[in-house]
């Protein structure tokens, strides 16, 4: 049957779906997000489109009611048409509550839904209170981006689904004393609508049976529809008193809104699910299973009243949504997650770069810190020494872009290339290296002085002091690019502090050269990650000098820093599974540290690690979290190095459109910046991008269909 409704929508797209079907689940969000004030959709819309890098279209309220049931899709179909096949069935319980329920109508052992917290101990499973309480307890607790998006959007879902009936009971009868599973049980004879009972319901009697789709946004007419349905189910309904009376939450301070909802709000809606079990869908059906385990499909004034209770239950479910929401979105206001938003880069209408909150990164005030400010990926990290120790000031790594200047675009990298092409051997090598760093006065001074101090020490027996000195002569050839010299000296160092208690000394003291025998391995070539080598001598000395800082057991700080330089290591040494296990644990160090900058570069790394070994899906989902965290701690150069790596992703994935958009947004970060290097590097690759986006054509050109 049609219901005169002139906005319901019936999807031709589709025979079989899953959840309150998708269509269910958006309607029920959409009316929630035009019942809500701009702001508030802005809000929570700002925390959803984090993941729109890997889950496109399910960066709003409405679309992102459907992700959880998106991401159970083991393989791409009509009904799951995600780019990713994300596989992830560990929440299946979370979307349901088993209360039992005799079908006939009767008590369950005199229990009616009177007795909410009888019937919620008697449960035959489901985790979906448990859910949307813990959705709640995260938004007034976390700090994580991760964490309150994944919740919010099992928060959308599964409250929507806590308003069909049959996600709040298991039915119970001679045919099935152990329960229906909500209706699963109750196997539907073909031809029909629907294969279970269940399912009927989810899709209202195929009356709502639409599916999502990565491009169901904007002025698609799927889209344009949903959106007209539920503009018109808000006006038939809205008139209507809500028996719950959600509204009286909406004035509640945050503390006693989450408490309400924990133990009347959650509750009173899985009760209402339960009558309406009991009192609408097991009634006026026949439910006398044949020899072959099926029931009659039902009729179709069944159908109708199943469209009448549903549409209601979508208007009341977006409508109660709506008071939950701006209730999160004033929480997230006050936290760190939603503040100082950066500003929209607009391509053609569309965000390109989803808004990301600033999240400072923890500062550590003692123990092991970061030399660098803004650290880089795929580099070795170095340690600073503590500020009581009075040495030397580390020189700053060269910049990405000064490296892009100097190793592609300088006249005598250009001029090396040339040579390459002309001559069969290399360039003989230069009797003087002009991008090594010059030893000037003041170095020399401070050697001459470091040196005194050493030997004065020695004299005086004060083996930490001559420790210290040596210490310090190291991090000036470090900044000389002398590594050789440095881990002489810091050798000595070692050496001196075999039997000290200053177990953090010491540990700095073998990441130190550690790291100068990572940039030994390379030779003239500048190290990075991709450098690979499998039988360096060299690596094998830096495994072994992480190795031992790691097991000195210093901070977490001076950890992350081990397992980081670990991890790049054993890249290089081509064991890639035993670098990923340290990078992960890196990323494990992090979040403990709560420090964004940690996560942004373990997560990186494990990204670039995932794309040198071709598993592309993985290096994707790294980099998008990397781009997110690199944006959220501010550092807008390494966020050009993130839109350049989702680049060449895309490109190795022959996503030319996707590459190209990604090489813009890198070209304008850059140019912004005014970092010439990459802007170059960006502004190369956007053509080649572009190129093999429009060679299809081209060649149709050339080669027209007869």
């Amino acid at each position: 049957m049609k219901t005169s409704l002139t906005a319901l929508v019936v999807f031709a797209t589709a025979s079989t779906t899953q959840g309150w079907w998708d269509t269910g689940h958006m309607t029920t969000a959409e009316i929630a997000s035009q019942l809500m004030k701009p702001d508030d959709v802005k809000t929570i819309n700002t925390i959803l489109s984090r993941w729109d890098g890997q889950f496109p279209n399910t960066g709003e309220i409405t679309t992102a009611a459907i992700w959880p049931d998106l991401i159970k899709c083991s393989s791409k179909s009509a009904i799951c048409p995600s780019p990713a096949v994300p596989s992830l069935a560990m929440g299946d319980n979370w979307h349901f509550v088993n209360l039992p329920l005799y079908t006939n109508g009767s008590d369950w052992h005199g229990l009616t839904s009177k007795d909410g917290a009888k019937l919620i101990q008697a449960s035959f499973g489901g985790f979906g209170l448990n859910t949307l309480n813990n959705a709640l307890s995260t938004v007034q607790k976390s700090g994580s981006n991760w964490s309150v998006n994944y919740l919010v959007r099992y928060l959308l879902h599964v409250f929507g689904d806590m308003h069909q009936p049959l996600h709040a009971v298991t039915g119970i009868s001679s045919d099935f004393p152990n329960g229906d599973l909500g209706g699963n049980s109750y196997a539907l004879r073909q031809p029909c609508v629907a294969t279970n009972l269940h399912a009927y319901w989810d899709g209202v009697g195929n009356l709502y049976p639409g599916n999502w789709s990565p491009t169901m946004s904007g002025n698609d007419p799927a889209r344009v529809e949903l959106t007209k349905n539920a503009t018109a189910l808000i006006q038939k309904f809205q008139g209507q008193a809500d028996p719950l009376n959600f509204q009286q939450y909406s004035s509640l301070s945050w503390k006693d809104f989450v408490s309400a909802m924990s133990k009347v709000g959650y509750l009173s809606l899985v009760l209402e699910s339960y009558d309406l079990a009991r009192n609408v869908v097991y009634k006026d059906i026949d439910l006398t299973v044949d020899g072959s385990k099926k029931i009659a499909c039902p009729s179709s004034d069944y159908q109708k009243k199943v469209l009448d209770t549903v549409q209601l239950r979508f208007y009341l479910g977006g409508s109660r949504l709506a008071v939950i929401l701006t209730q999160v979105a004033a929480q997230l206001r006050q936290s760190t997650l939603v503040t100082n938003v950066h500003t929209m880069m607009i391509r053609g209408g569309k965000p390109l770069v989803p808004p990301i909150a600033i999240e400072p990164p923890a500062q550590v005030e003692e123990g092991s810190q970061l030399a660098e400010a803004t650290p880089q990926i795929d580099l070795p990290q170095r340690m600073d020494a503590p500020i009581m120790m009075n040495t030397p000031e580390r020189v700053p790594s060269m910049t990405r872009d000064a490296r892009v200047r100097q190793l592609i675009f300088s006249a005598r990298a250009i001029g090396q290339r040339k040579y390459k092409e002309i001559h069969t051997y290399d360039v003989p090598p230069n009797k003087v290296d002009l991008d090594h760093p010059l030893e000037t006065a003041h170095e020399a001074k401070l050697l001459k002085d470091y040196t005194m101090l050493a030997a004065s020490s020695k004299r005086a027996g004060k083996s930490e002091a001559e420790a210290t000195a040596y210490f310090a002569m190291g991090i000036i050839f470090d900044n000389l690019d002398e590594f050789e010299r440095a881990i002489e000296v810091y050798k000595k160092a070692l050496v001196l502090l075999k039997d000290s208690e200053k177990v953090a000394f010491r540990g700095l003291v073998h990441s130190c050269i550690g790291v100068d025998y990572q940039l030994l391995s390379s030779g003239n070539v500048a190290y990075s990650g991709r450098f690979v080598a499998a039988s360096s001598t060299e690596l094998e000395h830096a495994l072994t000098y992480h190795k031992n800082h790691l097991d000195l057991n210093t901070d977490d700080a001076g950890t992350f820093v081990a397992h980081t330089n670990i991890g790049l290591t054993l890249g290089s040494l081509a064991r890639f599974t035993e670098a990923a296990k340290h990078h992960q644990e890196a990323l494990r160090l992090a979040i403990r540290l709560n420090s964004a900058y940690g996560q942004s570069i373990a997560v990186g790394n494990l990204g670039l690690l995932a794309s040198r070994q071709g598993d592309l899906a993985t290096a994707r989902a790294c980099m998008d979290q990397h781009l997110q965290l690199i944006q959220t701690v501010q550092d807008r150069s390494a966020e050009v190095n993130a839109w350049m790596q989702l680049g060449f992703l895309s490109m190795r994935e022959q996503e030319y459109e996707k590459a190209s958009r990604y090489f813009e947004q890198a070209y304008e970060l850059a140019k912004e910046l005014n970092e010439i290097g990459v802007m170059k590097q960006a502004s190369c690759y956007l053509g080649i991008a572009r190129g093999c986006q429009r060679l299809p054509a081209l060649f149709s050109c050339v080669n027209p269909k007869k």
